[in-house]
């Protein structure tokens, strides 16, 4: 007979179990396919795709390496998630629906995954060591924000009355400065004032340069009365401007009305408390409150509950609600800013975001040992994320711009600084100053070809993208490899790129097209494979020219960027 089992699970502890959290990573739109794929490499487990987000189950211990994904743009872990929730017909009873709920999130679980990524100095319990029996009475939004008020719809008469009152107050005004401009110069002369000569004395000598009534210098006999006179006119002047700056001072103070009192802070504050702020992210139409109302009172629920600190902008936790519909789902955030910015230090105008240069990387299916070309890389997002991601491979970008090439040494000099502080080794990442139509590079040499290609928008012209995109292409048809070549274009001029493509089909296949937004542009990337056409110069050297390869429509539109 068989010896029983042993109940495993019964003998293993808390901390030996494998306790698995929910992270939710926004994406950018268009990549959600390839974002879902990189996280089923790195964590083997389930993953879920959904629009400009994904959805992954991690492990506790692993939370950190969610970061680390290229695709990823913030992260944020789950505690509670609720579906078709029956909100109230009435504001008031929906605060307190969401302020109910703010006992049975699952905290522990959401500060344990907080806890990987961030340090606090003090330990922070996930229930509070005595529970309140009242969380708040709602707060409505008419008591949070004051209405703005309505402007008073004024008549012409009004008009010119109220430009008269001003035009009669910048006289007075001006009236007023001169005399205290006057006064001031007269109090600064005030010990050598002189007095004109009366009529009877103008044919005396002495008498005709005036009298000196007052003098400490000159030496006058009666030094005793000159100076008494002088002072008595110096403090009777003296008077009279500073009741004038006092009446001076009184007006200006009631033109700017009364005094600012400055704000006091009604929360108080605990040191060993972490501080918290609450973002609403709300989509749906039939909700009877908006985001800040539900922000506020979640918030006000959160703070009676964990009495934590209360700071919107140096915060260390943020809660985030997301409110879809009739479906609720709370969260805390695990990033404090946008990852497409982890490696940019020097940004252009048109500077590709990480995120979106790493998931065109992966679209172009990188070997070991294949040479990978940017052949307008600005301020070097693709060159910089491939050199850190594909250590194995050779990786070379350019620019016509020498103003963006420098931004991308500097770049790549702030990436190779951070690796130097966590002691890896630098990014093999070589920049050159070439024009994309002329490549300084031999024929077959390059096995990837990657870029983003000026949309026309806020760099070029559509216009200039007519010759651009057909002679790179064929400069890119003539250096990468036949047959096992590939090209990953982004661009937002697809009339120019379709009819670009058509022209050289000969050497390129199309594989796919994904849509992708852009910084709010609608933009679109391109994946195409070299064919075994070999190339030969002369046979395609023939320029595009826009009004025999465009419509009417279209040519009138270039014709108009052309005039701009």
């Amino acid at each position: 007979m068989a010896a029983p089992k042993e109940n495993v699970d019964a003998k293993m502890s808390a901390d030996e179990k494998e306790v698995y959290c929910q992270i939710e990573a926004t994406v950018p739109t268009g990549f959600e396919v390839t974002a879902k794929l990189e996280a089923l490499d790195v964590f083997k487990t389930e993953a879920k795709a959904a629009r400009g987000h994904i959805v992954i189950k991690v492990p506790i211990k692993d939370v950190k390496k969610v970061l680390e994904l290229g695709c990823v743009d913030n992260c944020f872990v789950v505690m509670t998630e609720i579906k078709k929730f029956q909100f109230a017909d009435d504001e008031m009873k929906c605060m307190s629906q969401l302020r109910n709920l703010v006992p049975d999130l699952d905290w522990d679980l959401g500060l344990q995954a907080w806890n990987k990524v961030y340090d606090f100095p003090h330990s922070i319990a996930s229930r509070p060591s005595v529970i309140p029996a009242d969380l708040g009475e709602p707060i409505s939004t008419k008591d949070i924000f004051r209405p703005k008020k309505q402007p008073k719809v004024r008549n012409a008469k009004d008009s010119n009355k109220r430009l008269w009152t001003t035009r009669y107050k910048d006289r007075k005004k001006n009236k007023r400065d001169n005399i205290s401009t006057e006064e001031t110069e007269n109090v600064k002369k005030g010990d050598c004032q002189v007095d004109s000569p009366s009529q009877e004395s103008r044919g005396d000598n002495q008498s005709d340069a005036g009298t000196l009534s007052c003098d400490i210098d000159a030496g006058v006999t009666d030094k005793a009365s000159s100076e008494g006179k002088a002072s008595g006119d110096i403090d009777k002047i003296s008077a009279d401007s500073s009741a004038t700056e006092k009446k001076i001072g009184d007006e200006s103070q009631a033109e700017e009305g009364p005094s600012k009192k400055q704000k006091v802070k009604i929360t108080s504050w605990d040191p060993n408390m972490p501080a918290f702020r609450v973002t609403c992210k709300r989509a749906g139409t039939n909700h009877k409150f908006d985001s800040m109302c539900a922000a506020s009172n979640f918030g006000a629920a959160i703070n009676n509950y964990f009495n934590w600190n209360v700071d919107m902008v140096k915060f260390d936790i943020e809660v985030v609600l997301n409110i879809s519909e009739n479906d609720i789902r709370v969260c805390l955030a695990l990033t404090k800013g946008s990852l497409h910015k982890r490696n940019i230090v020097s940004f252009g105008p048109t500077t590709l975001r990480a995120t979106i240069a790493y998931s065109m990387l992966r679209l172009c299916e990188i070997k070991p040992g294949d040479v990978v070309c940017d052949p307008m890389c600005g301020t070097g997002s693709i060159p910089i994320e491939m050199a850190q991601h594909w250590k194995t491979n050779f990786v070379i970008g350019g620019d016509v711009s020498q103003r963006f090439l420098s931004r991308a040494v500097e770049n790549v000099e702030n990436v190779n600084k951070k690796r130097a502080e966590k002691e890896k080794g630098d990014v093999a990442a070589d920049l050159m100053h070439w024009d994309a139509k002329r490549l300084p590079l031999r024929n077959s040499c390059v096995d990837v070809f990657i870029t983003d290609l000026p949309f026309g928008v806020r760099m070029g012209s559509f216009a200039k993208n007519w010759k651009l995109y057909a002679d790179s292409m064929e400069e890119m048809a003539r250096v990468c490899t036949p047959k096992t070549g590939r090209v990953v274009l982004l661009t937002q001029d697809q009339k120019c790129i379709h009819k670009t493509m058509a022209m050289f089909s000969k050497f390129w296949t199309r594989k796919s097209t994904i849509g992708i937004n852009q910084g709010g542009i609608a933009a679109a990337v391109y994946v195409l494979v070299r064919t075994a056409e070999a190339y030969h110069r002369g046979i395609q050297n023939t320029e595009v020219d826009p009004s025999t390869s465009m419509s009417k429509g279209e040519e009138t539109q270039v014709k108009t960027q052309q005039d701009k």
